[in-house]
C-alpha cells in the first residue's frame, strides 16, 4: 500500500509536461491544476461511495486501494506541481520565499484536519471514514470550480514563454547534473534516515503497550498549533540567502530526540490499561 506515495517522489519526471504543455486562454497553471482537483474531487466522492466494502471487511481490498490512492495520489502531485510554479508568478518576487512557509502552513493545517480532527469525530461517532471523505470530495469540487471561475490568472509575458517540451526536458538533465544539485539531493533523499524511530516505530511500540491511539491522536492535536507557527516563525530565517543553514543548527537537537524516545518506549510499562495521566 505504501507505493501509493510514489508519485510524490517521481513528479519531477512529468513537471516539466505541466510546466511547458497549457491551454492559453485558461491560463498555464488553471490549464493542471483545475481538471486535477476537479479529479481529486471525483474520485473521493466515488471512493466513498464503497470504501467499506473495500476497506472494512475480513480480507481487505489492498491492490483495488492501492490502485486508487495511487491515482489520487497522482493527481495530488500534479496539483502541487501547478500550485507552486503559480506561487513564483502570483507573489511579489520579494515574497516568493514564502511560499514554502505557506505550503508547510496548509500541509499541516491539512493533517491536523484530515488526521486529527477525522479521529476525535470518528472516536465520538459523530462521523465514519466514507462520510468524511464524501465531505472533502465535494468541498474539493466545490472550491476548485469557484477558483475556475473567479480567479483570473495572469497571461504569461513572451519572454517568459516556455520552450518546447523536449527543451524542457534537456534543461532539467542538465540541472540535474550540476554539483551542487546533486548534493542537495544526497541530503534531501537521507534527510530523514536517523528518524523513523520518532516518526513511526514508537508510535506502534506505544499502542502494543495499550496506549490507545485515539491518545495518541489527542495529543498530536495539542501540538498543532505549534506545528503551524513554526513554519511561520522559521521563516526568517529560511526565507533568506542561506536556508539550510537553520535547518543544519536543529537538526542535531533532532537526533538527539531519536535516543529519548526509545528509551520513554522502552520504560514504558507492558500493559497501560488504562494509560495513567502522568505518562502523557
Amino acid at each position: 500500500f505504501s507505493l501509493n506515495s510514489w508519485p510524490f517522489s517521481l513528479k519531477l519526471f512529468w513537471a516539466p509536461l505541466v510546466d511547458t504543455v497549457y491551454l492559453k486562454r485558461f491560463g498555464r497553471r488553471k490549464t493542471w491544476m483545475v481538471p486535477a482537483q476537479l479529479a481529486i474531487g471525483l474520485v473521493m466522492v466515488g471512493m466513498s461511495a464503497s470504501l467499506d466494502d473495500l476497506l472494512f471487511v475480513e480480507k481487505p481490498a489492498i491492490w483495488t486501494l492501492t490502485g486508487l490512492f495511487f491515482v489520487l495520489y497522482f493527481l495530488c502531485a500534479t496539483q502541487d506541481i501547478a500550485v507552486d510554479g503559480w506561487a513564483l508568478t502570483m507573489l511579489r518576487p520579494e515574497n516568493v520565499n514564502f511560499a514554502a512557509t505557506c505550503n508547510a502552513f496548509g500541509q499541516t493545517f491539512g493533517y491536523a484536519v484530515g488526521f486529527t480532527g477525522y479521529m476525535a469525530l470518528e472516536a465520538r461517532n459523530y462521523i465514519t471514514l466514507a462520510t468524511f471523505m464524501w465531505i472533502l470530495g465535494i468541498l474539493f469540487l466545490i472550491v476548485t470550480v469557484l477558483v475556475a471561475l473567479l480567479k483570473t490568472e495572469k497571461p504569461v509575458p513572451p519572454e517568459e514563454e516556455p520552450e518546447d517540451l523536449v527543451t524542457s526536458y534537456r534543461h532539467m538533465i542538465s540541472i540535474l547534473s550540476l554539483g551542487p544539485v546533486l548534493t542537495l539531493v544526497i541530503v534531501l533523499a537521507t534527510w530523514k534516515m536517523a528518524f523513523p524511530i520518532t516518526d513511526s516505530i514508537a508510535m506502534l511500540k506505544f499502542q502494543d503497550y495499550g496506549v490507545p491511539k485515539e491518545h495518541l491522536t489527542f495529543i498530536t492535536s495539542l501540538l498543532m498549533p505549534v506545528y503551524m507557527a513554526l513554519p511561520v516563525v522559521a521563516a526568517r530565517w529560511t526565507s533568506g540567502s542561506s536556508p539550510l543553514d537553520f535547518a543544519m543548527a536543529v537538526y542535531p537537537m533532532r537526533v538527539a530526540a531519536v535516543p529519548l524516545t526509545a528509551l520513554l518506549a522502552w520504560c514504558t510499562p507492558a500493559t497501560m490499561t488504562p494509560a495513567p495521566l502522568g505518562f502523557y
